[in-house]
């Protein structure tokens, strides 16, 4: 349970409502596995995600409280949002279609690989994701 937690953690923490900004490290290692942590790799050859915190319930609240001009910036910065959310989810499936074994490091640093029902759950998540934020454009 605790790393099916994890995972989802990792994999869609640019999701979560109020997440702190964080910064996830991607790459794949010689063996073809591919590799999620909030600590930089030794190596140059990853890629860097930095997540901002961001809720919509929040927006939503703002949104109502400022003026028109304010409103339309929100509006822009919500679809910014959207399209943030939208290339995660297309980068995390397309990592999880590419790829037989995704490995990925719990908070504490352990190596974990994702079973075939974690990954098809992952699979099935984030093309919802990607029908729901990549929809409008």
């Amino acid at each position: 349970m605790k790393s099916g937690l994890a995972i989802l953690a990792l994999l869609n923490i640019s999701l979560i409502a109020n997440a702190a900004d964080v910064t996830i490290y991607r790459w794949v290692d010689k063996k073809n596995i591919v590799h999620f942590s909030q600590n930089q790799p030794e190596h140059n050859n990853y890629t860097e995600l930095t997540i901002s915190k961001a809720s919509a319930h929040n927006t939503q609240n703002e949104v109502a409280k400022k003026d028109d001009v304010q409103t339309k910036k929100l509006v822009v910065n919500e679809s910014d949002l959207n399209k943030e959310k939208c290339l995660t989810a297309q980068t995390n499936l397309s990592t999880l279609e590419s790829f037989d074994v995704i490995q990925y490091k719990t908070e504490s640093g352990e190596s974990k690989v994702l079973s075939d029902k974690q990954k098809n759950d992952q699979l099935v998540l984030n093309k919802k994701q990607v029908d729901l934020y990549c929809g409008d454009q």
